[in-house]
């Protein structure tokens, strides 16, 4: 899971992590990441109405695609997996005592989970930050964290997840294995539409678990979009 840039703050991290990992007994560092084969990557889970941005091609080029809010997966055998108020993240902080529950998922049986869900799923022993990518590569998919930073600051709670496979090499120096890899980013399933009246809902499959983030995301985009509006009234008052 050790992926990003080497900066010292980066370095010291993984410095941190490697010293955790020798403490280990041979056993136990045999386990890490003995399942993440097991886990299954499906599909991405986003909301189109609030657009985000992903780079295509070679030379970065952006283009919009859905807001990530959440993952599919697939395990080979039955487990349990975390369930939480999807409204929880790094601002309001989860208490994994009091905060997670657990429901069990059958062998093959496809689940959803939100991000922070899949964070708390993913850093467990057997699976080490890893799942196994659509390719076949059973640490061909990985869980990394932003905001680390602010993080150790405490201006936030947690670090925020991001869910990613293995990084793509330029074209010129790709295998053919490499060129077989697409960006995570391609494998988005939209879960809003338009009702008739033209507002945006959570389709009924998805409604139970996403339909309230949806509802914050989209008063926060208003809200937001007032508070520039007024800061641009404002500043023109002011020249």
């Amino acid at each position: 899971m050790a992926y990003g840039k080497r900066s010292s703050a980066y370095l010291k991290r993984l410095a941190f992590g490697e010293e955790i990992i020798q403490s280990l007994s041979k056993e136990q560092r045999e386990y890490l990441a003995s399942k993440s084969g097991t886990l299954h990557f499906v599909q991405l889970l986003g909301f189109q109405s609030i657009p985000g941005k992903r780079s295509i091609g070679v030379k970065g080029k952006k283009e919009k695609c859905p807001t990530k809010v959440g993952i599919t997966l697939r395990s080979d055998e039955d487990i349990e997996v975390p369930v939480m108020d999807i409204l929880l993240n790094n601002v309001t902080g989860i208490n994994p005592k009091q905060d997670i529950s657990f429901r069990k998922v059958k062998a093959n049986e496809e689940f959803d989970l939100s991000y922070y869900e899949m964070m708390f799923l993913i850093i467990r022993d057997e699976y080490a930050g890893y799942f196994c990518s659509p390719n076949g590569d059973p640490r061909g998919g990985y869980v990394s964290f932003n905001n680390w930073k602010a993080f150790e600051n405490g201006e936030v709670k947690l670090p925020t997840p991001m869910i990613q496979l293995k990084r793509n090499r330029p074209e010129k120096t790709k295998s053919a294995y490499e060129k077989l890899i697409r960006p995570i980013t391609e494998y988005i399933l939209p879960i809003d539409e338009k009702d008739p009246d033209g507002n945006w809902i959570v389709k009924p499959q998805y409604r139970e678990k996403f339909g309230p983030l949806l509802e914050k995301m989209l008063t926060d985009k208003a809200e937001g979009k007032k508070r520039s509006k007024q800061a641009y009234r404002e500043l023109l008052l002011t020249q």
